[in-house]
């Protein structure tokens, strides 16, 4: 298991729940402190399992 912190595992950007992603490699996640962050597409079934919602 990695000792990294969280948000540096899965490389996630906090961003405003508004963000306009162009990128279709990313998505936009929101946890559940109602924060989004951009991920790698590739995390986000790994995320889903962790409480964060696909905006």
């Amino acid at each position: 298991m990695s000792l990294l912190p969280f948000h540096e595992r899965y490389n996630l950007v906090e961003v405003p729940e508004n963000y306009d992603n162009q990128n279709p490699d990313f998505v936009v996640m929101r946890d559940e402190h109602d924060k989004c962050y951009l991920c790698d597409k590739s995390d986000a079934e790994v995320l889903k399992g962790l409480n964060f919602t696909e905006v």
